[in-house]
């Protein structure tokens, strides 16, 4: 079975007249040592953690055969899972139908072995984040 990690994060990002705010996400695939970074305009989600959620369920949707994933995030994902049930049965039936093993794991930005893939895959957000805002506002 193939290993993949599937690094998560997400921005949130105000409208060109502040009243709404929308989530940006970015997903980043690891495979022996690869990376493929999926941006994503409108999560579609109202907060942080269920943003998290949805960019899991596109990840697990972008893999064609069954996989040990390992879920990296700077965040808790596995709290609060009642109030995100629906998105939390997606992500099982995602699981189950596929054949995945699936793991998650809070890292911080200074851990030896993911920091440096954290700091630049927040580089790529952030300037992804700005071309958007920049294209918003034209």
């Amino acid at each position: 079975m193939k290993q993949v990690n599937l690094y998560i994060r997400v921005h949130q990002v105000r409208n060109v007249e502040n009243l709404r705010i929308k989530y940006i996400g970015c997903l980043l695939l690891e495979y022996k040592g690869k990376h493929k970074y999926v941006f994503i305009d409108n999560v579609g989600e109202r907060d942080q953690r269920s943003s998290m959620l949805r960019l899991v369920c596109s990840g697990l949707k972008m893999l064609k055969e069954p996989c040990e994933i390992m879920i990296l995030t700077l965040n808790n994902i596995e709290n609060k899972w009642k109030k995100y049930s629906d998105l939390w049965n997606e992500i099982n039936e995602c699981v189950i139908d596929e054949g995945h093993d699936l793991s998650c794991k809070v890292c911080k930005s200074t851990d030896e072995d993911t920091g440096e893939v954290f700091k630049i895959f927040k580089s790529q957000l952030d300037r992804y984040k700005r071309s958007y805002i920049k294209e918003q506002k034209n």
